[in-house]
């Protein structure tokens, strides 16, 4: 009885947990990101984020991003970026090389522990979900 109690409200909390963390899902408005010139242009127009750079002139592309209401108890306070479910780490860079705004479908922010629950330690800082049509396409769903 004591293990089936212990786990009940071990349950308990990770459900008010989750539930208590903020998740912005930008997937129920269609949204046209081919107008951006870049990935840090694409992700400033779903809001929720603090995007520091980021300018392609004189090929200068770095951007800090940040996710608002984010508190910084761990050194690292970039999000992890994940491209069709796959994670790809907490390199701005590295996802704008990945992807062209003309190919994402949507951009999903998530904040919290919901993030870190799913993903591992490199989510403490949240995490930006891109889907591209690429994958929309492998999956037969509609590519925007």
């Amino acid at each position: 009885m004591k293990a089936y109690l212990k786990t009940t409200l071990i349950f308990a909390a990770l459900c008010l947990v989750a539930s208590c963390a903020s998740t912005d899902d930008y997937n129920k408005k269609v949204k046209d990101f081919s107008q951006y010139s870049n990935l840090a242009e694409a992700i400033r127009s779903v809001g929720g984020v603090q995007v520091t750079g980021g300018n392609t002139m004189a090929g200068v592309n770095q951007a800090v991003i940040t996710l608002r209401g984010q508190s910084s108890l761990f050194l690292d306070t970039q999000p992890l970026y994940v491209v069709d479910n796959v994670p790809i780490g907490n390199n701005y860079n590295v996802a704008n090389n990945l992807v062209h705004p003309t190919n994402i479908v949507s951009i999903r922010i998530i904040r919290g522990t919901t993030g870190s629950a799913i993903y591992g330690e490199d989510a403490n800082s949240g995490v930006i979900i891109i889907r591209t049509k690429d994958y929309q396409a492998k999956k037969g769903g509609p590519t925007g």
